[in-house]
């Protein structure tokens, strides 16, 4: 059956004919153009199918399926298959809003009294212009004659008109109340009539034929205007209302004049209440037909407004859908499978954290994009999940996928970890957190907070300005001695307050800053709610994501905008994670917390995070519930309980830091500074490759891996892959990483170390022993270990030691003006016969105080001190020299190599130690701290030492980068004493040891044991501290610890040791140390710390410095069996008149030869012959090679001169061979 001959057969029932045909095959026609035929298609989906509201779809698009996952794009909530939903994606993001315009309609519109044509003429009056339309459109609208059906009277249209909001073609009236038929002429009673309006009269009335319909017109509205491109579309089935202006009069229930038109497509049978709307509205692109009447009293003069319309066209608009492209491509994000254009899908960067193992291939028209991934057509299929592929539930949200300054899809180092979750992007074991982080040089750090008057729930203070605050933490960072020029911090704080108007975007922007806190301005709700407004959430987040370095501290329920839960739980200590342990936070300018404590009656924790792009707690709570993370996304500090960072919590009043807390607090706000100030990240050699992704960050050509402070080597290398592999060097740590991307190898990641210092450079293996310098105790591998090399003599010179006075300190007497000192060190170290032109020591030691200002650079260097003692002035558990007095001696000491450090106990956690007390005596050097002149020095050998007092300490935690051994050890074997790896200073766990109460006895005489350990102490620290450079014995410009021959004469410094080593120890030297001559030394099999083996701990320095005494000549006495001299020379040659000299005896003093020879000026000459050797070759001499004495006749021992070789040669039986090495015959 044809449906023309069905729809014209069954014209009585047509709607129904159309309900049964959709089920058929609905006209694509109808269905773009039908408004009502959409409302057919919607009731008969709307049992099956639902889906979220958002803005309808163009009807054009109805019977589309972008994505073939079975659900057309008018219901499909994603119709892209990446599981971020349409709106979410910009669906409709703005709106073009066109009017029709009347004043324009009527001025271009020709009239015509028996029908015509003129143009709808709309103008934008909203939003921006679609392109394809521009900034006005016309659409035709026609109308015919009146078709007279019941007289020979010619209807006709009197005229054009408008009113208020309508457009008006109204007719002759004169022409249409003549001749109307009797049934016309009658008042009527509409009183039945409903609804009870003009509309409802004349339905009323031609439904029971009460009056009859005049005739018939139609009106003809044309086509939108088409939209070319993907990005803009109709918001919705646009209609244009129609209908008929009511031209009526009448009194009570009675109608007497009027006339009206309907459309037939209107029921006219149906009266009840609401029965049809009017005006009806009409689609584009149709033609209808009208139904008209009159009714009057008086035939042929009727009564009313004949202004009205018989036809009234409503003044619409036509709204246009425009839709997000954030790449420009022409795709709009909704159906655009990689919306920023990065070539990383959507599905991959949305906030789902989907990977690359998740995606498909995209089928339909998304099929021929590239990429043409998404996660595939298992969709769902219920109101909030209509489309949507099933592993993404009900939506992912866009995440980065329309950032493309972020690609999702990158991994960097290749192992299988893309960079937005990766912490270790190029997998040097050192995390990218750290790597990221600014060098702080003095910039102005500006840091926006929420004043204290916008909390209104009573409970107030937490916030800069508040009580809470204002006379803590606020007081800490603007305090210049902890952020300023001369402060632990190198950078100013302003803190800067925001104001009470409504945060905006353009308020942040305007008060220029690079950071703003949310403090705990909130209610008290059970799930607290914040007092700012999701609009100003969005205005800071916003900011935030403009920029890597615009950073937001935010806490509690400031925290929700980042997708977090934040819920109450008392539960003490907190804790830094593996990974927070490593950033500055927990080990930073102001010191290292290893664990913290929560304050208030409400102690939050994370019960939900964002864990999108790599969020990892950086501290937990004694549950292990998350109180301190990153936000992945927004790169964002979040705190679950504000009272971390106010006196709740354990600030201390005032501007100095002191507490537990107050460290944590200083590191936090030192993190942010650092993550703040640069605009583009960290790039220390500044070769265009930022150093998180950077295998050599400062250019000196040796990989990260290896100059972090983890200790690696280059064993532990591997070839970098991914897009690193092109870098020079090209090595890191391998691709065998846990879940958060960091090498296994590196456990939690290593520090910086080195990598970012082109000063030191960590690679270099100068004896190629396979122990790279840095951690190599003996660089040539003669022996003697460096640290010895490295010492200078002392001869005379002036070793000045500072130290910070007694009366700084709250725990009095630990240094060497203090009671436990100055009548004891002190004394003895400036005792001239123990350090002295003329003493033990050839130095002179001046103490120095160096005041009770704050300590700074400037300071210490308007001292010229060569030392720095930091005694015992602490509490146990913080020094009363602050954090920015710390960096700066640290500063001073890493200047040089002779600026030398002696710190104990608490002072030397700036050198990254912590120290614990344990009682268990006696304390020992190792083998490595015996050959040091600590235990083995100018005032005799120390084989052991006791700790005294109630507090004994030892390290449980030391920094172990580059070669720190300990030098002794308690009876526990817990480190006590230990020089730093990277600044070369002296770190001692009790400073008792130093002290009467350790032992020193009273007076400047040395006699006790602990006596000897404190004067070789300081001896050991004049050795270090007294040369500008390393030395160099014999100004050859190779220092010793690198000379192979330290004093120049020729004999190897490994065999003038102290170890007693011999010529036939000795092997070619390798490495850069092979160029040298003499160039060998004890060789390459050595311990894990670069000591030759052979050589166990190391040898002493010997007679290597002293170019008087060479070893590689024969100075050993002849052996005497049973002592005395038994075996006397009886026949000798003298030229020096001794022959028979009682004084000498001579030459029976000599002893063990035949016959002894002597002389000062004359030469001993022995016989002179050819040898010959045909071939020129040792390996088959000549027979016999000596032709003057015949074979038979060579005897073992015989010598000659060959005059051919030029040497001294001997027969040992079998060959003639030269003399031409040096020994001593045991």
């Amino acid at each position: 059956m044809k449906l023309k001959c069905f729809f014209k057969n069954m014209k009585t029932h047509w709607v129904l004919v159309l309900l049964l045909c959709t089920s058929i095959a609905f006209s694509k026609t109808i269905l773009a153009n039908s408004k009502f035929a959409k409302s057919i298609v919607n009731s008969l989906t709307a049992g099956t199918k639902s889906k979220t509201p958002k803005p309808a779809k163009s009807s054009v698009a109805y019977a589309t399926d972008t994505d073939l996952d079975g659900v057309t794009d008018d219901l499909d909530l994603d119709d892209d298959n990446d599981g971020i939903p349409d709106t979410a994606e910009g669906y409709c993001n703005t709106q073009s809003v066109y009017t029709l315009n009347l004043a324009s309609t009527l001025a271009g519109a020709t009239f015509g009294a028996n029908g015509g044509s003129f143009n709808l003429v709309y103008t934008l009056t909203s939003g921006t212009a679609v392109p394809s339309v521009g900034s006005s459109f016309t659409v035709p609208f026609s109308y015919s004659d009146l078709n007279n059906s019941v007289n020979a009277q010619n209807h006709t249209w009197e005229s054009f008109g408008t009113s208020g909001s309508n457009f008006n073609i109204v007719p002759n009236v004169t022409s249409l109340y003549t001749g109307v038929p009797a049934n016309n002429t009658q008042a009527e009673n509409v009183t039945a009539a409903s609804p009870g309006t003009p509309d409802g009269w004349f339905r009323y009335l031609l439904g029971n034929n009460s009056i009859t319909k005049l005739g018939t017109f139609t009106t003809t509205i044309g086509n939108l205007p088409t939209v070319t491109g993907l990005l803009s579309s109709y918001s919705s089935n646009t209609a244009l209302n129609l209908y008929s202006t009511f031209n009526a009069s009448g009194a009570g229930g009675t109608l007497s004049n009027g006339y009206y038109a309907k459309m037939q497509l209107q029921n006219t049978a149906n009266t009840a209440s609401g029965a049809s709307t009017v005006p009806l509205s009409a689609s584009y692109g149709s033609t209808y037909t009208w139904d008209y009447t009159a009714l009057t009293t008086t035939p042929g003069s009727g009564t009313g407004n004949a202004s009205r319309g018989l036809i009234t066209i409503v003044q619409n608009t036509v709204t246009f859908c425009n839709h997000r492209d954030t790449d420009s491509d022409g795709i709009p994000d909704y159906l655009d499978l990689d919306s920023d254009g990065d070539g990383c899908p959507d599905a991959v960067e949305g906030g789902g954290g989907f990977t690359n193992a998740n995606l498909v291939t995209a089928t339909g028209s998304l099929a021929t994009q590239s990429p043409n991934k998404n996660l595939g057509n298992t969709v769902g299929s219920t109101a909030t999940t209509m489309g949507i592929p099933t592993i993404a539930g009900t939506g992912q949200n866009i995440g980065v996928s329309q950032n493309s300054n972020v690609n999702a899809c990158t991994d960097s180092d290749g192992d299988g970890i893309t960079n937005v979750y990766d912490l270790d992007n190029d997998n040097d074991g050192i995390l990218d957190v750290n790597e990221k982080t600014c060098p702080l040089t003095g910039q102005t750090i500006r840091i926006g907070y929420i004043p204290n008057s916008r909390d209104l729930d009573g409970d107030t203070g937490y916030t800069f300005d508040g009580s809470l605050m204002s006379g803590s933490g606020a007081l800490k960072l603007t305090n210049p001695a902890n952020f300023g020029p001369n402060g632990a911090v190198n950078a100013n704080i302003v803190l800067v307050n925001m104001g009470t108007a409504p945060i905006t975007k353009a308020i942040i922007n305007s008060l220029n800053l690079n950071a703003i806190f949310l403090g705990g301005i909130n209610d008290a709700a059970a799930t607290p709610n914040s007092y700012l407004s999701a609009a100003e959430f969005d205005a800071i987040k916003d900011w935030s994501d403009d920029s890597q370095n615009n950073y937001v501290v935010s806490t509690q329920a400031q925290t929700q905008p980042w997708g977090t839960s934040v819920v109450s739980q008392v539960s003490n200590p907190n804790v830094p994670t593996s990974y927070g342990s490593q950033t500055s936070i927990f080990k930073g300018p102001f010191g290292k917390v290893t664990s913290f404590t929560q304050g208030g009656g409400y102690q939050g924790y994370f019960s939900t995070i964002n864990a999108l792009f790599g969020a990892n707690a950086l501290a937990v709570n004694g549950s292990n519930g998350p109180v301190m993370y990153v936000d992945g996304t927004y790169n964002d500090l979040m705190i679950a309980d504000v009272d971390i960072l106010t006196t709740v919590g354990g600030i201390t009043a005032g501007s100095s830091v002191t507490s537990n807390n107050d460290v944590l607090f200083m590191n936090i706000w030192a993190f942010v500074a650092e993550q703040s100030a640069c605009t583009s990240y960290k790039d220390t050699d500044g070769d265009g490759i930022p150093d998180y992704l950077d295998l050599d960050s400062d250019g000196d050509s040796c990989p990260d891996a290896v100059e972090g402070g983890g200790g690696f080597t280059n064993a532990n290398l591997v070839t970098a892959t991914g897009s690193l592999a092109t870098q020079n060097p090209n090595q890191n740590l391998g691709n065998n990483v846990g879940s958060n991307g960091v090498p296994t190898i590196a456990g939690a990641g290593q520090n910086i170390g080195v990598s970012q210092n082109s000063n030191v450079n960590a690679c270099t293996d100068s004896d190629g022993d396979g122990i790279t310098n840095v951690y190599d105790l003996d660089n040539d591998n003669d022996g003697i270990l460096d640290l010895n090399e490295k010492t200078c003599p002392l001869t005379g010179q002036t070793i000045r030691i500072g130290y910070i006075p007694d009366s700084r300190s709250g725990n009095n007497g630990y240094t060497f003006n203090g009671s436990q000192m100055s009548g004891s060190g002190a004394l003895k170290l400036t005792n001239p016969a123990n350090f002295g032109p003329s003493g033990t020591v050839k130095a002179n030691i001046v103490l120095v105080d160096m005041g009770t200002a704050p300590i700074t650079k400037a300071i210490i260097n308007s001292l010229n001190l060569n030392a720095i003692f930091l005694g015992g002035i602490d509490n146990l558990t913080t020094s009363y020299l602050s954090a920015g007095e710390f960096k700066a001696i640290k500063d001073w000491s890493d200047d040089s190599q002779n600026n030398y450090v002696v710190s104990t106990q608490i002072q030397t956690q700036f050198w990254d130690t912590s120290v614990v007390s344990q009682v268990s005596n006696p304390n020992v050097p190792t083998s490595y701290g015996s050959q040091t002149s600590i235990f083995k020095g100018p005032f005799g050998t120390v084989a052991s030492f006791n700790q005294a007092g109630g507090y004994q300490g030892y390290f449980s935690a030391v920094n172990s980068s580059f070669g720190t051994n300990a030098l002794a050890v308690n009876g526990s074997n817990g480190p006590v004493m230990y020089v730093d790896g990277i600044y070369n200073d002296l770190m001692i766990a009790d400073v008792d040891i130093l002290t009467a109460l350790g032992g020193v006895t009273a007076g400047s005489g040395v006699t006790s044991n602990n006596d000897k350990l404190f004067m070789n102490i300081w001896a050991f620290v004049a050795e270090q501290s007294v040369c500008t450079s390393y030395k160099d014995t014999d100004g050859d410009g190779i220092p010793d610890y690198l000379d192979l021959d330290s004093d120049g004469d020729s004999c190897p410094d490994a065999i003038e040791g102290g170890g007693g080593f011999t010529s036939a120890n000795l092997v070619t030297a390798t490495g850069s140390l092979a160029t040298q001559n003499p160039n060998q030394n004890l060789g390459n099999n050595v311990g894990s710390n670069g000591v030759p083996t052979i050589a166990g701990a190391g040898q002493s320095v010997g007679n290597s410095t002293n170019a008087l005494v060479n070893l590689c000549f024969c100075y050993k006495t002849p052996v005497s069996p049973g002592g005395g001299n038994p075996n006397p020379v009886k026949f000798g040659i003298t030229a020096l008149n001794r022959a028979g000299s009682g004084s000498s005896e001579w030459p029976e003093v000599r002893r063990s030869a035949w016959a002894a020879l002597e002389s000062k000026s004359k030469g001993f000459v022995v016989n002179r012959m050819a040898f010959v050797d045909a071939d020129s070759n040792p390996a088959t001499p000549t027979t016999p090679p000596l032709a003057s004495i015949p074979a038979a006749n060579y005897v073992e021992g015989m010598m000659v001169y060959d005059t051919v070789a030029n040497c001294l040669k001997i027969y040992n039986g079998t060959v003639w061979s030269c003399y031409s090495t040096q020994t001593c015959p045991d």
